[in-house]
C-alpha cells in the first residue's frame, strides 16, 4: 500500500459477500470494486505509535527500560485474524489482547482482561464468537454482551485455530486436534492425526465435515470417524 509501509497482511476473510484482509500494525482493509481501501482509520495510528517506540539506548538501558519497551511492543495492533457475520459486524484479533468490533463506520476495543496473544477466532453467529490464543486461552462472547473465558487449557502453548462443528468445539494446536469437552479438552486421534500432528487450519461450511489441515496431510471429520487424505510428497512422514 505505498507510503504505509506498515509489513505484512496476515489474512484474507470473505464475511458477507465481502473480502476483508488484516495485518500488523493495525492494517485491515476492504475489497471494494476495484481496489483494497483500508479502513483501519484509528487502528493504524496506534500501530504507528507502536512502530515509532526507540530502541532504549544500549549504553543506559536498565532492566525495567527494556520491560517497558517490550511490554509496548507486545500490545501493537498486530492482528492475526479477522472475522464477522456481516460487512456491519467485524471483529479482528491479535498480540496484547488486541480484540476490537467494527460496526460499518467505526472501531471498538474490546476488553477481554488479557494480554494474551489472540491467535484465531469463529464467528459462530452475531451472538457466539470463539477467540483462542496464548496459554490456550478460549474466550466466547460478542462485541455487545462482552467475553468470558472458558479456560487456559495449554499453559505456555498456543491454540492456532478455532471451529464449531455439530455444536462442539474443535481446538486445533502444534500437539494435534482436540475436542472441548466441558472445563476440559480431549485429544482426537486417527492413524496419522495423534498428539504429534501439528494442526494448521480448521474449517467448515456445514455440519457435514470438519477439515483439518495439518502440516503434512488432511484429514475430513464427519462427527463420527476421520477420512485421511495423504499428500504425496509426505508419504514418509
Amino acid at each position: 500500500m505505498g507510503a504505509r509501509a506498515l509489513g505484512a497482511v496476515t489474512r484474507i476473510r470473505e464475511i458477507g459477500s465481502t473480502l476483508f484482509v488484516c495485518g500488523n500494525y493495525g492494517q485491515v482493509y476492504r475489497r471494494d470494486e476495484t481496489n483494497w481501501t483500508p479502513i483501519d482509520g484509528e487502528l493504524t495510528k496506534l500501530g504507528i505509535s507502536a512502530l515509532n517506540l526507540t530502541f532504549p539506548d544500549a549504553a543506559s538501558v536498565s532492566d525495567d527500560m527494556l520491560r517497558q519497551f517490550t511490554q509496548s511492543m507486545r500490545q501493537a495492533p498486530n492482528f492475526n485474524d479477522i472475522g464477522g457475520t456481516s460487512e456491519t459486524d467485524i471483529y479482528v484479533c491479535g498480540n496484547g489482547g488486541n480484540l476490537f468490533h467494527y460496526d460499518g463506520k467505526a472501531w471498538a476495543k474490546i476488553d477481554i482482561k488479557t494480554d494474551a496473544i489472540l491467535t484465531a477466532m469463529h464467528c459462530i453467529s452475531a451472538d457466539e464468537v470463539l477467540v483462542v490464543g496464548e496459554d490456550g486461552t478460549v474466550l466466547t462472547g460478542n462485541a455487545r454482551a462482552g467475553f468470558r473465558s472458558l479456560g487456559e487449557y495449554f499453559p505456555g502453548d498456543y491454540i492456532w485455530s478455532v471451529r464449531s462443528f455439530q455444536g462442539r468445539t474443535y481446538l486445533g494446536t502444534l500437539h494435534g486436534l482436540h475436542v472441548l469437552e466441558g472445563s476440559r479438552v480431549r485429544l482426537l486421534t486417527s492413524g496419522k492425526l495423534d498428539g504429534k500432528t501439528q494442526v494448521i487450519s480448521l474449517d467448515s461450511v456445514s455440519d457435514n465435515a470438519l477439515w483439518i489441515a495439518t502440516n503434512r496431510h488432511a484429514f475430513r471429520y464427519d462427527g463420527n470417524a476421520f477420512t485421511f487424505y495423504e499428500h504425496g510428497d509426505n508419504v514418509a512422514y
